[in-house]
């Protein structure tokens, strides 16, 4: 595909370059200047129909968004970010569209003017030739040729640069056909000589923040590739990243979400589709990161996407995700205790849920052992003060707690041993210096110890 692209664009420059070196030096001088005024004329005119056309549409196909997905007005009342987003991609299209079919008639007027003028106005300068001009004429005709084909050629060579910059961004895999045009030499010439400028000047859109249309539309497209690539872990950087150097997806983003958080917490509906928070000991796992989500705006959202993926990494590798049950093997093993604890408590946002995960782990390794489990046993508070250290020391005492916890599961006064009772009160004694599960160690777990002791004696 390449190459057939090359050779075409070789063959016409020859022949615009062959008919400029046949023609006078003062026809191509007026044919320049008469298309550098055609192409400034085009883009007044597009950048003058372009926004009123746009926004007129603009509501149009809000409305239409919102009744293809069933989004009634009591739903989603509002998104200033909607609408913004509806403005963008209405404008490139219009302008796009625009740029080309006023370009495209404004070039013909100027041909018959053109002919017009030559024929009938300035005859003698057909017969004036001389190979001494023969160099000017050549380089009028590369300007020439240039003009007229970057009007026609410029969306492509952009969204072809854009999709160039998304793939190097994310090390997506393209196939190949699509990638041999994206990386084609003769696209990325003209978007490097003029075409990614045109591009923005006929799509830009009046908004009271600015923007620039190319970087959002590679915000975007990297944004896609980077998920259709999550297998490279580094695209998490990279659409965190991309999300702070844009302006529409972050806003969007955090529109959204938090709208479809709130309504989950009133228990409505968004989209058509409801949570029911269940009833049960995960209840306030729900309940926290619906209210982390319902208050995100573009700063929250920013600062949390490294979060979300770092957290969604390591429960996916400990298959919780999959499968719930797996969370009971994972939180006996210290190394994910340690990434998780770490994960939440360097978020502002996300550390709520940190005192959260605890006591739902502790309550639900404790069922069947007779103990209150719908009991708070850490508060948020806890964890005051605390640095990093503290929290990796935090999660191999939570460690030691949840097996010692299993391991008494398995006792009975027939089973357990002396040495048994002598390694777990060791195991206590360690802990002891835990600055959030003392309390769980001494008016939990120790009790449990001290029965199965009584009834062994």
């Amino acid at each position: 595909m390449s190459i057939i692209i090359v050779l075409i664009f070789i063959l016409l420059l020859a022949l615009c370059l062959f008919i400029y070196y046949k023609r006078n030096t003062i026809k191509n001088i007026y044919s320049v200047i008469t298309n550098i005024l055609t192409f400034i004329i085009t883009i007044i005119f597009t950048k003058l129909i372009t926004h009123p056309i746009s926004q007129s549409l603009t509501p149009k196909v809000v409305d239409l968004i919102k009744s293809s997905l069933n989004i009634s007005k009591e739903e989603w009342a509002s998104s200033p970010s909607l609408d913004t987003i509806s403005d963008f991609f209405i404008t490139i299209v219009i302008g796009i569209i625009s740029f080309i079919l006023i370009f495209t008639f404004l070039y013909i007027i100027n041909h018959l003017i053109k002919r017009f003028v030559f024929k009938h106005i300035q005859k003698a300068s057909y017969q004036e030739y001389s190979a001494s001009i023969v160099p000017v004429n050549l380089a009028l005709g590369i300007i020439t040729f240039f003009l007229i084909t970057t009007a026609y050629i410029y969306p492509v060579a952009t969204v072809a640069d854009i999709v160039n910059y998304g793939v190097k961004e994310t090390n997506y895999q393209l196939p190949k056909n699509l990638k041999s045009i994206a990386r084609n030499p003769i696209f990325s010439l003209y978007s490097n000589t003029g075409s990614k400028i045109l591009f923005n000047q006929v799509t830009s859109i009046s908004h009271r923040d600015n923007f620039t249309t190319t970087d959002e539309l590679e915000g975007l497209l990297t944004i896609a590739f980077a998920f259709a690539n999550m297998s490279d872990t580094s695209n998490a950087l990279v659409i965190k990243e991309t999300m702070s150097n844009t302006y529409l997806i972050p806003n969007f983003v955090s529109d959204i979400i938090s709208t479809a958080a709130t309504r989950w917490q009133n228990g409505e509906s968004f989209l058509g589709k409801t949570i029911t928070i269940p009833e049960n000991k995960s209840k306030n796992l729900y309940i926290d990161v619906l209210g982390i989500l319902s208050n995100w705006e573009r700063e929250n959202l920013i600062a949390d996407v490294d979060t979300v993926f770092k957290l969604y990494k390591i429960l996916d590798r400990n298959k919780i995700i999959e499968d719930k049950k797996a969370l009971i093997t994972a939180i006996s093993d210290n190394e994910f205790n340690e990434k998780l604890f770490l994960c939440l408590f360097d978020n502002n946002d996300f550390r709520v849920i940190l005192p959260t995960f605890i006591n739902y782990g502790m309550s639900t390794i404790l069922e069947g052992l007779n103990i209150n489990t719908d009991q708070e046993f850490i508060y948020l508070y806890d964890f005051r003060d605390m640095t990093d250290e503290d929290i990796k020391n935090e999660a191999r005492y939570f460690t030691i707690t949840i097996n010692l916890i299993n391991e008494l599961k398995t006792f009975n006064a027939n089973t357990v041993t002396a040495d048994d009772y002598t390694r777990i009160v060791n195991d206590l004694a360690e802990i002891k210096d835990s600055k959030i599960l003392s309390s769980i160690v001494y008016n939990v777990i120790y009790q449990l110890v001290e029965n199965i002791a009584q009834v062994k004696r």
